[in-house]
């Protein structure tokens, strides 16, 4: 059985076969000049896998403080899509899901407004993304 492990320190993904000994299938790290974190994972199909968390680096597209972000890579762990949300301020996804449609579905909170988040009705909201 193959399951993603997820790294809390920066985005490194990594695929194990599970057993009576784990065996590492692939490993790859992703990143910009500051911190990512991988916050959840999925298995889209047998050739897909997509992840969301969050990233404060400036060298990737920037919306604020801390992005929302979604990656979508081959079994291979080829980075096939990356992309940042967010307002101004902190915001982080910390679950994906697939919808019946095939969509994925990803939710988070939000700190402020702007950007990509048309308003913010407290300190800290939730917020639900459904991506294609």
């Amino acid at each position: 059985m193959k399951r993603l492990i997820f790294s809390l320190a920066f985005l490194h993904l990594m695929a194990l076969t599970l057993g009576a000994q784990p065996v590492k299938v692939w490993s790859k790290l992703y990143g910009g000049n500051n911190t990512e974190l991988a916050n959840n994972g999925l298995v889209v199909n047998d050739s897909l896998i997509a992840f969301v968390g969050s990233s404060n680096s400036t060298t990737l597209p920037n919306k604020g403080l801390t992005d929302m972000i979604i990656g979508v890579m081959n079994k291979n762990s080829g980075l096939k899509n990356f992309k940042t949300f967010g307002s101004p301020q902190a915001d982080l996804f910390s679950a994906v899901e697939r919808l019946p449609n095939g969509n994925l579905i990803c939710a988070g909170q939000v700190n402020g407004s702007g950007g990509d988040v048309a308003s913010n009705n407290g300190l800290i909201d939730g917020y639900l993304l459904a991506y294609d």
